[in-house]
């Protein structure tokens, strides 16, 4: 008994230091994970990495729109100590463009005022030494690597590529947060803007050990193993843009362009079969790659207030009254309804139509002609006897079929649908029934009607095609970083426009007539027999015009044309704004991307390689 209650004591002292072990031991692993978890927070370090841009490239695989490395000048609002002392001592190496932005950045607020602003994006190399050599007196400034979107053939179709700019607040709204943030760039124009998504990527997330001054951690050991377990885990890959091939043609684009030579207006060329659009000109246009890197508000406040409009994508926005253009519509229409294209009428360069007097735009008349020499001569007096006698309905009707009046789902920058009038239109507009007057206005293109150069395409496309209608499309095909391809956009069925074949034959002979001998013969070219039609819109009455000559009184100039004419494949529509007569200023930059598409098709030979041979066969002559 007594060697029992003197062990007691020692057995209870033992159980207490077995339990105060263990909690001990609970508390040790409680503490370790708090530790590890404080550890994370303090030690991890996360760097966003910004998915490369995918590219644009033509169809010949040529880049239109890429990106390269770059090392920006940036700011951190927070850290800026004397804001006008900091301003002062940037002052002479930024523009005014990035002094705004500096600016902008000194009035932030919130997070924004610790998150990096790029200031001076892409800056040399004396810069960015300039800022390694003065970083004691530059608080809040550092230097960072990014990626800048660039142009490599400058101006080629930027209305079509677009451009990129930085978000901004109200584009963050309706952005993905999750792959958008301040200091980001989108597309705000063109494809860049339609296919953001496939171009944009996703951005990746890089993160590491550090230690309390910010260099990478090292070590060993079960506890700094788990550490970086946790880091890896928050390592997020980069998800690269994808790639977008055009069906532009790029040398077709600077031909049209150069062509066009800075003139209001447009050239839109498509293939007849496929609707693959090769050439999209809306002149004048703009530079991306400098609204890439900013401009400054008044720079910005004068390119959109220039009177020219560089940023109004003339193509799909642009309206115009498609003028003796339109003449092939209502000859679609008088054929369809029975009128013979033998059909005659005389001009004598006024026509009568109830009490009012018509005139022809050649003042002594074309005399007897019938559908193939009306169009050949452009003569309004047959296209004002036929369409008064099959009426507006009838001509509205063929206009729609042949892709006027609506949208040709090219979906690009806010296509505009254009204009078909009709008598409730009228009454509503204008609180007026619709008049025989008005239906020779429409008959010859010269009414109220409005369409844009890419409809003028379509329907040059649809005669060339025999009635198939072809819709247009632009991009062809995405490559994503992983090789696989996808069919974005890309071609459609044509639509079957129901006029007979005879119908087509008749109008296609009318405007080969205009190119051999009538007002487009000017731009006639040995090798590539082609068909077209002049246009001449008048913008206001003649009255008027005689009353205020001048540049914004002028007619605009219209051409439309196909080739070649015994196999047709491509069509063309230019319109030269207040240029005058379409024979004069149109139709040669139809004949000069025409020419370019012969020879690229080895239809017309290379000037250059005739010149080159002939040099060397001059040379092999010589003594």
């Amino acid at each position: 008994m007594n060697t029992i209650g003197t062990r007691l004591p020692w057995l209870a002292g033992i159980m207490v230091l077995g339990f105060v072990a263990l909690q001990a031991r609970l508390a040790t692993l409680h503490l370790d994970a708090s530790v590890s978890a404080v550890a994370v927070d303090n030690a991890l370090s996360t760097r966003r990495l910004d998915a490369p841009r995918g590219r644009i490239l033509d169809r010949r695989g040529e880049i239109l729109a890429d990106v390269r490395p770059t090392i920006d000048l940036r700011i951190r609002p927070h850290y800026v100590e004397d804001t006008e002392a900091l301003r002062l001592t940037l002052m002479p190496r930024l523009s005014e463009a990035e002094l705004e932005r500096y600016d902008d950045a000194m009035l932030s607020e919130g997070w924004d005022r610790r998150r990096a602003w790029v200031i001076a994006p892409d800056v040399d190399r004396a810069t960015r030494a300039w800022v390694s050599g003065n970083r004691p007196f530059l608080a809040g400034v550092d230097l960072g690597a990014s990626q800048q979107r660039e142009y490599p053939l400058g101006g080629i179709a930027p209305h079509a590529i677009g451009y990129v700019a930085e978000v901004t607040g109200d584009d963050l709204l309706r952005l993905d947060r999750s792959r958008y943030r301040a200091g980001d760039y989108t597309g705000r124009q063109g494809i860049e803007r339609l296919l953001e998504d496939e171009l944009r990527g996703v951005p990746g997330i890089d993160a590491t050990l550090t230690t309390s001054v910010g260099r990478r951690a090292r070590g060993s050991g079960p506890w700094f193993d788990r550490l970086t377990t946790l880091a890896n885990n928050w390592d997020v890959p980069v998800r690269g843009g994808g790639d977008i091939t055009l069906t532009l043609d790029q040398n077709l684009q600077a031909v049209a362009e150069a062509s066009m030579d800075d003139r209001r207006g447009a050239v839109v060329m498509m293939d007849i079969h496929s609707g693959a659009v090769l050439a999209y000109v809306s002149s004048p246009d703009f530079e991306p790659g400098e609204l890439v890197d900013g401009i400054s508000r008044s720079q910005w406040r004068g390119l959109i207030g220039d009177p020219a409009n560089p940023l109004m994508d003339r193509v799909s926005r642009g309206l115009y009254p498609p003028a003796s253009t339109f003449k092939m519509v209502t000859a679609a229409a008088a054929l369809e309804a029975g009128i013979s294209e033998n059909h005659t009428v005389r001009c004598t360069g006024r026509t009568q139509i109830g009490n009012r007097s018509f005139k022809c735009w050649k003042r002594g008349g074309h005399g007897i002609v019938n559908l193939s020499s009306a169009l050949a001569g452009s003569c309004d007096a047959w296209f004002y006897d036929v369409g008064i006698e099959v009426g507006h309905v009838a001509i509205a009707d063929a206009a729609r079929r042949l892709g006027f009046g609506s949208r040709t789902g090219l979906a690009l920058n806010g296509e505009r649908a254009g204009l078909l009038p009709s008598d409730s239109w009228m009454r509503e507009r204008h609180g007026t029934p619709w008049t025989m007057g008005d239906t020779a206005s429409a008959a010859i293109g010269q009414s109220i009607t409005q369409t844009t150069p890419l409809q003028l395409a379509v329907m040059t496309s649809t005669i060339a095609a025999g009635g198939m209608r072809p819709s247009p499309y632009i991009v062809e095909s995405v490559t994503r970083p992983d090789g696989t391809t996808a069919r974005i956009g890309g071609q459609r069925a044509a639509v079957d426009s129901g006029f007979s074949p005879e119908i087509w034959a008749a109008i296609q002979a009318g405007m080969e007539r205009v190119v051999d001998r009538g007002t487009g013969r000017g731009v006639r070219t040995e090798g590539l027999p082609m068909a077209g039609k002049t246009g001449t819109a008048q913008v206001v009455s003649g009255a008027l015009k005689k009353l205020r000559p001048g540049y914004d009184t002028e007619d605009h100039a219209l051409f439309v044309a196909y080739a070649p004419t015994e196999d047709p494949q491509v069509a063309i529509s230019v319109i030269v704004e207040h240029a005058g007569g379409g024979s004069t200023h149109a139709a040669p930059v139809a004949r000069d991307v025409l020419v370019a598409w012969a020879i690229g098709e080895g239809i017309l030979p290379d000037p250059e390689i005739l010149l080159e041979e002939a040099e060397v066969a001059d040379a092999g002559v010589q003594p």
